[in-house]
């Protein structure tokens, strides 16, 4: 990972940071959380695990307080250790967001170890349901048809009742 000014690398700036706001937090003046996104996304593309340059597994040392961490979790699909591995320590939320979309029985899937459907990233910001109300229950046929998406309850609150 290089920052803009190759002297001045990313961890010591944002290590600073972080070290700063650990130490408002003893004193009394804690933040509720720290969000983190790993950088698995270059622009609209997937960054393949091999290819990443860095990650913020540094902030967690440094910060002492709860964490909102998101990306990198679907690498180790489907035994998922690193998602296991950080709510486990008893001060980190994950977050899924393109994964909710395809899986919309996503925590079920995560609990049961179950395979995730890709998402299409082709059909995020379409103008009807499709590619949002037209994915799979795990192990259940839901909707066969973009007609029959754009006129059907989202699956995601169907979901709710597994």
């Amino acid at each position: 990972m290089k920052g803009a000014d190759e002297d001045v690398h990313p961890y010591a700036t944002f290590g600073y940071l972080i070290g700063e706001l650990q130490k408002r937090a003893n004193n009394g003046k804690e933040l509720a959380y720290i969000s983190l996104v790993e950088p698995r996304v270059s622009g609209l593309i997937d960054v393949k695990k091999e290819d990443q340059t860095g990650d913020n597994d540094f902030i967690s040392k440094i910060w002492k307080g709860v964490l909102l961490r998101a990306g990198n979790y679907t690498y180790d699909a489907p035994d998922f250790k690193k998602v296991l591995e950080d709510v486990d320590d008893g001060r980190t939320l994950v977050g899924f967001s393109r994964y909710f979309i395809s899986n919309p029985d996503l925590v079920y899937r995560l609990r049961e170890g179950y395979e995730l459907t890709p998402y299409n990233r082709d059909l995020f910001y379409v103008g009807n349901g499709w590619g949002y109300n037209s994915y799979n229950i795990y192990g259940k046929e839901v909707l066969t048809t973009e007609e029959e998406a754009r006129n059907q309850t989202p699956v995601a609150l169907k979901a709710l009742s597994i």
